[in-house]
């Protein structure tokens, strides 16, 4: 139900929505799949990897395959030259502040279970390290970009990194948590409060209805993924979701039960960090839904990256 929150503002409380397209679902300090849909929409996931990263794996073979868990190593050491290489090529095109925040903690991030060929991708400060299919990641697919899905889990490393030395230094705790009292999760979620609202309040003036919460966000839904490519609102979707507390999702993120009890701050770094390196189509959409969030973002980048 919606109720009143002051003479001038409303806020929305509404269940989750009937989806009308297959929901993707990321996972990223979990163990959950970051993919989970219909064939359809990821049948690269299970296609073969291009010649050039298949040589590039067999003349480095730098894990035991038999070995299921093995110490975190680091980007260069757990995927050889190639790809690291391939990987720096990429932070190479964005703005100087992200440039200067993975120059410094590059060689930080650490990698768990290089060889791992499942479906997974998750950062776990427990497991001390990002597991991930690299195969799967330097193709890319419908929701993420080439690589992609690695820098959204080098994001959260780095974001754990950063609390160690720029945060509050707790265990377990991430800049994104700590910086500002949770600065850039509450930003996010007053931004789409904001966005739903003016929503409302247009279409209220426009057609004299007051649609039931459940009716809005599904319209709002439905203009949203209709307007936007589904690779350039993977992001924007994530942070509505979280942002909502799973009440508004635009085809792709976590599912509602995973905000519960959980900063989404971490999950809006995490997106902003990938978006900023390797998908300026989302990248533009998150400055245009969640300007000042991104604003917060870009204060946490200049702080935590310095001059290398």
């Amino acid at each position: 139900m919606m109720k009143e929150i002051s003479q001038t503002a409303e806020r929305f409380d509404a269940g989750p929505l009937d989806r009308t397209e297959d929901n993707i679902f990321r996972a990223s300090d979990s163990k959950q799949p970051r993919w989970e849909t219909a064939e359809s929409v990821h049948e690269n996931n299970n296609a073969t990897i291009d010649a050039r990263y298949t040589a590039s794996l067999s003349k480095n073979p730098l894990w035991n395959a038999h070995e299921v868990l093995q110490r975190p190593v680091p980007i260069r050491t757990a995927y050889g030259e190639t790809i690291t290489n391939n990987i720096d090529r990429i932070v190479e095109g964005p703005d100087a502040e992200i440039r200067a925040l993975w120059q410094k903690y590059k060689d930080k991030v650490t990698i768990t279970k290089p060889g791992y060929k499942g479906n997974e991708a998750y950062y776990s400060c427990d497991e001390g390290g990002v597991t991930q299919n690299i195969e799967v990641a330097a193709k890319g697919d419908a929701i993420d970009t080439p690589y992609q899905v690695s820098f959204h889990e080098f994001g959260h490393n780095i974001d754990y990194l950063i609390n160690r030395t720029d945060g509050d230094g707790k265990p377990g705790k991430f800049f994104s948590e700590s910086y500002k009292d949770g600065l850039l999760g509450k930003t996010a979620k007053q931004e789409a409060e904001s966005f739903l609202l003016q929503r409302w309040k247009e279409h209220r003036d426009k057609t004299g209805q007051r649609l039931l919460p459940e009716k809005f966000y599904s319209m709002v839904q439905k203009e949203l993924m209709t307007a936007i490519p589904l690779l350039e609102r993977g992001d924007i979707s994530d942070i509505f979701e979280g942002a909502t507390n799973g009440k508004l999702c635009l085809g792709a993120g976590h599912g509602k039960e995973y905000w519960q009890h959980r900063d989404n701050g971490k999950e809006v770094f995490a997106e902003m960090f990938s978006a900023s390196i390797c998908n300026f189509g989302s990248l533009n959409n998150i400055k245009k839904y969640f300007p000042e969030t991104y604003k917060v973002f870009q204060e946490m980048v200049k702080i935590a990256g310095g001059k290398v």
